[in-house]
């Protein structure tokens, strides 16, 4: 199983993968324009602290198919492990499939609905995004994993985000599915439940306490 960390902060990524091997990193538009955060620094910050096998999912938010495709290139020209996100959309999936004849790997996103899924797979897309929030709402989850069984032939890799609690990320995990993407409030309620994180917090405290020490005898 992998699991994936929906963040736009490295140092939220630094403090959570001392709990879990994240496979890497998804963001979405609305981290940045919340925070009126600075695309281009934030992926230089994370590329920074994740390891070279990790990938860097960044949404593309240009509409209209030259558009979506010129950001998408220039994305994944960024980095090899940065993966552009493409959401669902009739041009999306025209730029998931121009994006697979010019070798640039691209992940499709916003996926709710099974026929969503089926198109994207029909389009060459190579990492498929499927909202967990979405989903929900939709009331599309027994058909979405029936879906998923039919096409369990397909090379492309599934990955569901937008997994806000820790009863979401159990309830995927129960259900065999490989790949998800936690928000950071449902790492915490899982580790919570562990009592890990006052475990580690006592760690650290004895390390700088050591730390110090060390100094002062020096």
């Amino acid at each position: 199983m992998n699991f994936y960390l929906e963040s736009v902060k490295a140092a939220e990524y630094q403090e959570l993968m001392q709990f879990a091997d994240f496979k890497g990193v998804i963001s979405t538009p609305s981290m940045f324009t919340h925070e009126g955060l600075d695309v281009k620094a934030v992926i230089d910050d994370l590329l920074e602290v994740l390891p070279d096998n990790a990938m860097l999912f960044i949404p593309v938010i240009q509409s209209g198919f030259r558009s979506i495709l010129k950001e998408a290139r220039e994305i994944a020209s960024l980095a090899p492990n940065v993966i552009p996100t493409i959401p669902f959309s009739p041009e999306g999936l025209m730029a998931l499939k121009a994006c697979s004849t010019l070798k640039v790997k691209a992940a499709c996103s916003k996926i709710s609905k099974p026929e969503q899924l089926v198109f994207a797979l029909n389009n060459k897309a190579p990492i498929l995004l499927i909202s967990k929030r979405l989903m929900n709402k939709a009331k599309t989850e027994t058909m979405m994993l029936e879906t998923l069984k039919n096409n369990e032939d397909s090379s492309a890799e599934v990955i569901f985000y937008d997994v806000t609690d820790a009863s979401d990320a159990g309830d995927l995990f129960a259900k065999g599915l490989k790949n998800v993407s936690l928000k950071p409030a449902a790492v915490k309620e899982i580790l919570q439940e562990a009592n890990l994180i006052s475990e580690i917090q006592e760690e650290k405290d004895e390390w700088i306490m050591t730390y110090t020490r060390m100094e002062l005898f020096e």
